[in-house]
């Protein structure tokens, strides 16, 4: 009976774990179990960048945008190399929509007159992704400008680049 419990324990644990969304109740994974999941994590600086505002047809729904962005790939951290360096990002972000908006990074300085600080190194980012390209930007994985990442973060992620 121990051994069952055990198993349903460990079976809904593994669901719960699996099933953590950007609305989710359930603690965000780790830095590292984001890792071993997505299939490539790269350091890329910003080249480009197109929002298109798009109007949303329901009511009190604020507005969202398509951001077609370019990135030229600095660091390979997981993933294949890519021949031309460049990757391409197409996010069709809405507020609530679990998808991460460039121009509104997870993290935002905000002045005394409650608007949004520029970020000199915001065109430097990790990526994480998965998919095929154009990829999107979820907000439910840890991609942000790298000066938003902890040393700790930092130095997880150029160790497991050099292996």
């Amino acid at each position: 009976m121990k051994r069952q419990l055990a198993i349903v324990f460990a079976c809904f644990t593994l669901a719960a774990h699996e099933s953590w969304s950007c609305s989710s109740p359930l603690p965000e994974p780790t830095l590292r179990q984001h890792f071993a999941q997505v299939e490539r994590v790269y350091m890329a600086r910003l080249t480009s960048l197109r929002s298109t505002p798009q109007k949303s047809d329901y009511e009190g729904v604020a507005p969202g945008a398509i951001e077609n962005a370019t990135f030229e790939v600095l660091l390979v951290v997981k993933g294949p190399r890519l021949a031309n360096q460049m990757i391409k990002i197409q996010t069709d972000w809405w507020p609530g929509n679990c998808r991460l908006s460039i121009l509104r990074p997870p993290i935002e300085v905000i002045d005394s007159k409650g608007n949004a600080v520029p970020n000199p190194y915001s065109d430097v980012w990790i990526l994480f992704l998965s998919g095929k390209e154009p990829f999107e930007l979820l907000s439910t994985l840890p991609s942000r400008p790298i000066n938003l990442f902890n040393e700790s973060d930092l130095r997880f992620l150029l160790h497991v680049s050099q292996k």
